[in-house]
């Protein structure tokens, strides 16, 4: 997304980070990406908080300045919350508890995402 920093944080449950990473080459998206966390290199998984602060190393900025997106209320709003980070719960496939989910901003359609990210960045 133009002017911000990309950062895949995912639970690598099926398939390898290395894996992972290979299919995204393959389908040329891998490059739209500036950094990747994978529950598997690094040993935990969300809402760890290890998971999130090797998201922020890997693009140089302080873990609040995160603002995740995901589509679990527990993993994707609870984690980043916890060490003072923004989240955003995707309910494009399936609402799993928005109402009380805590998040600051809910995604309903992946068109409204850019709007959603600068009225949090307002």
């Amino acid at each position: 997304m133009a002017g911000y920093p990309l950062v895949i944080v995912s639970d690598a449950i099926f398939s390898p980070g290395r894996c992972l990473r290979e299919l995204l080459d393959g389908a040329g998206m891998l490059e739209y990406f500036d950094h990747c966390v994978f529950s598997d290199e690094v040993g935990r998984s969300k809402p760890h908080p290890a998971m999130f602060e090797a998201a922020a190393r890997g693009v140089r900025c302080a873990v609040s300045d995160l603002v995740h997106i995901g589509d679990r209320p527990h993993n994707d709003v609870r984690g980043p919350h916890a060490l003072g980070a923004r989240a955003v719960l995707l309910t494009v496939v399936k609402d799993r508890g928005a109402a009380d989910s805590g998040a600051d901003a809910v995604c309903d359609d992946y068109t409204k995402l850019p709007g959603i990210l600068a009225d949090l960045n307002g």
